[in-house]
């Protein structure tokens, strides 16, 4: 009895597995029957995985367009900043020039003194400082 069992869950098996083959089978010969088919489908894939390429690479182009946005506002800002320093250095250059051009035009318009008036300049020495220790010689 356990033999016949045995056999006939072999049997069941074996049926199993050429159902299986036989499915197989037509499964293949359906597919390489029609090799356009296989190549249309191919083709459509293809197209889909080209048009996923080319949507992933716009949306990295477009990160990279708004990074360079991003960092040209910064480099503007930073310009608009220097330009004001500048501006501040040049009215502060103007201020100078001006007071140079004052120290100019009163030494243009001084006269050198006489040698009365050089000789007129008191020299004279009231108190000599001679707590000094250093021999100056």
């Amino acid at each position: 009895m356990l033999l016949l069992e045995f056999d006939q869950r072999k049997l069941r098996e074996s049926a199993q597995v050429g159902e299986s083959f036989r499915r197989f089978e037509n499964k293949m010969n359906t597919e390489t029957a029609n090799p356009q088919a296989t190549k249309n489908q191919l083709a459509i894939k293809t197209a889909e995985n080209d048009a996923k390429i080319k949507e992933l690479a716009a949306k990295n182009l477009n990160a990279t367009l708004k990074y360079a946005e991003e960092k040209a506002g910064q480099v503007d800002k930073l310009v608009a900043e220097l330009e004001k320093e500048i501006q501040k250095a040049n009215k502060e250059v103007e201020k100078h020039d001006k007071e140079v051009e004052k120290a100019k035009t009163k030494i243009e318009a001084a006269e050198p003194m006489t040698k009365g008036e050089v000789d007129a300049i008191d020299i004279t020495i009231d108190k000599v400082d001679t707590t000094s220790k250093e021999d100056v010689h």
